[in-house]
């Protein structure tokens, strides 16, 4: 019989992707022999501890992370395959350049760009002044995300980049790292509509109602999909 077949096995966590955002102390601007303009700077510190806090599952987690030195091989291997763009936006018009080289420093991983020439001058004016901050698009594969546990200090030792965007200056100066959690938020702000749709509904058929006015099966039928119990209510009242 083969063991391996009947093993307990556990579920694997999800990938999710994460933004990192670190202030990036110099940005260089060069021009190519081509006509090619190029940007390059720091893109993630390395062995520089950040305290980051998630939400999941409506639980707040806190811990500390930092990047290993070569936990940026795979942008290195195919670093045309990572996005530069002008904040986290997907948007062709806001895709800033692709990666030309990913290569590891004693302060961390520094990439170097190609602007598209359509947004070359743009970029440039933002990365001069506003823009000084670079935040990182990547999933992590080793560790896993999910695995990591209140408290502890977790080394990304791999992961998987996807776009690195120009961003205003952080929060936090030099290896200060933003958790963004655009999602959670949406998805609580989805929620706590659809909460309200629900109440001001719930309200309109409680007004006809005590006004005289016989509901219909379907009116009724919601109300009970929604949990409203019509003799509660009455009692209540």
């Amino acid at each position: 019989m083969d063991e391996t077949l009947s093993a307990p096995t556990s579920p694997m966590p999800p990938r999710q992707e994460l933004h990192r955002a670190f202030t990036v102390p110099d940005v260089e601007l060069h021009q190519r022999s081509d006509g090619k303009r190029t940007v390059t700077g720091l893109v993630v510190p390395y062995n520089v501890p950040a305290d980051i806090t998630e939400v999941r599952k409506g639980q707040v987690i806190s811990y500390t992370e930092q990047f290993a030195p070569g936990s940026m091989d795979r942008a290195a291997a195919a670093p045309n395959r990572v996005m530069l763009q002008i904040e986290h936006d997907d948007r062709l018009e806001r895709l800033a350049g692709y990666g030309l080289s990913f290569r590891d420093s004693d302060a961390g991983c520094v990439g170097e760009f190609v602007l598209h020439p359509s947004m070359a001058d743009r970029s440039v004016e933002l990365l001069e002044s506003s823009h000084r901050g670079f935040s990182v698009t990547f999933q992590t594969i080793n560790p896993l995300w999910g695995t990591e546990r209140p408290g502890e200090l977790v080394t990304r030792r791999v992961v998987h980049t996807r776009a690195v965007a120009a961003v205003p200056d952080p929060a936090y100066a030099d290896a200060g790292v933003l958790a963004l959690r655009a999602a959670a938020d949406e998805a609580a702000a989805v929620q706590a509509a659809a909460d309200r749709q629900v109440a001001e509904m719930v309200d309109a058929l409680m007004f006809l109602r005590s006004n005289g006015q016989e509901l219909n099966p379907v009116q009724m039928r919601w109300l009970d999909e929604h949990g409203v119990n019509l003799g509660q209510v009455a009692v209540q009242n």
